[in-house]
């Protein structure tokens, strides 16, 4: 289990007496959800959970008005573990953005009942804000944002004594050769995975890069499918050309994205043309295949690297050992012939000696 960095920030929003409803945007995937439920369960007695993109049912509810004792009522009898209890319970709103008028109520849960602690989290909350026209109860939120899994988060779960030991660290100074090779391979391994918990959890599991680079491509592949959601049909393909643009731009020298050297894209009579229809009208050039080719072979490298990296130490200890071994046995042998040699002589020094006393006092 990986400890994040927004579960102190969390704390700090939990024990402030003046808190407001928080809201937490982040990417898709980052881990909002995941780290809101374990901050809940851990600093509160009860938790109700509402994600309006699984059950849009629920949207219903504040269909009715934003009276906050008949939510609490109507959510009690909808969820039957559900309890509201002043201070100690935390009600989490996720997937906020498909409900308009819960986002509302969050200012009447500010004014009308700061005894219940409030936490949404959204993906992509803007867009949706400024697609649907939502309005936002400003000076009565908080809002957060959440980031993927940073490089000190990595260390900490991948190489706990390292991070402890950079943790120690008081003053600038030059890190044993040790530990900054450490840090190294371990940088390489986080760029791999790329920050997004899952993929992390599959590398730091050694479930191979195949199953780090399926993760990643299906996180892509949601994003794209989140262009049709959110954007007009005429604008699909524009968006695709730039995302796919996005890796061999940021891959050249001076790592800056030019609009301009984007291919036009024809766009004439999406107008009326359904999501669908705009997803399947685009296809890629030989340029986009590129970029979707390069980062796999560039992360292919890597890992080859890093396999012939571990193979040829274990080589080198094999080889090490080995050499040590036959010398050890050509000095035993040595050292047991010089031993025999000592103790032959010595012995025949004193049958000499004997069979000389012997004669001279015959």
């Amino acid at each position: 289990m990986f400890k994040r960095k927004i579960e102190k920030y969390l704390k700090e929003w939990k024990s402030d007496e003046h808190k407001m409803p928080l809201i937490i945007k982040g990417c898709r995937q980052c881990g909002k959800t995941f780290s809101v439920l374990d901050f809940a369960h851990k600093n509160y007695e009860h938790v109700v959970y509402i994600d309006f993109f699984q059950h849009p049912e629920y949207k219903s509810v504040f269909d009715g008005g934003l009276d906050i004792d008949l939510l609490c009522m109507t959510l009690s009898t909808l969820i039957p573990d559900a309890n509201f209890t002043s201070g100690k319970t935390c009600i989490i709103f996720d997937e906020i953005q498909e409900c308009e008028e819960a986002l509302n109520s969050l200012k009447y849960f500010c004014e009308d009942a700061p005894e219940y602690h409030i936490i949404a989290a959204g993906s992509l909350l803007g867009v949706a804000v400024k697609k649907r026209k939502m309005t936002v109860p400003v000076g009565k939120v908080r809002v957060m944002r959440m980031y993927p899994i940073s490089f000190k988060e990595f260390l900490r779960a991948s190489n706990p004594r390292t991070f402890e030991y950079i943790e120690e660290i008081n003053a600038i100074e030059k890190l044993p050769e040790i530990i900054l090779n450490t840090l190294k391979l371990e940088y390489r391994r986080y760029l791999v995975c790329g920050g997004m918990p899952d993929a992390v959890c599959a590398m730091l599991d050694n479930q191979g890069m195949e199953a780090v680079d399926a993760i990643l491509q299906d996180i892509l592949d949601l994003y794209e499918l989140d262009f049709a959601k959110y954007a007009e049909p005429r604008e699909i393909p524009r968006i695709h050309a730039i995302w796919h643009s996005l890796p061999s731009q940021l891959a050249k020298e001076n790592r800056k994205f030019i609009y301009k050297v984007i291919k036009p894209v024809d766009t004439d009579g999406l107008e009326d043309a359904d999501e669908d229809k705009a997803l399947m009208n685009f296809e890629q050039d030989e340029e986009e295949a590129l970029n979707l080719l390069i980062p796999k072979y560039v992360t292919s490298l890597i890992y080859g690297s890093m396999v012939e990296a571990v193979a040829s130490e274990n080589g080198a200890r094999m080889q090490a050992m080995d050499s040590a071994t036959s010398n050890a046995e050509e000095m035993i042998d040595k050292l047991s012939l010089q031993y025999n040699r000592a103790r032959q002589g010595s012995i025949t020094q004193e049958l000499t000696e004997i069979i000389a006393g012997a004669e001279a006092i015959s």
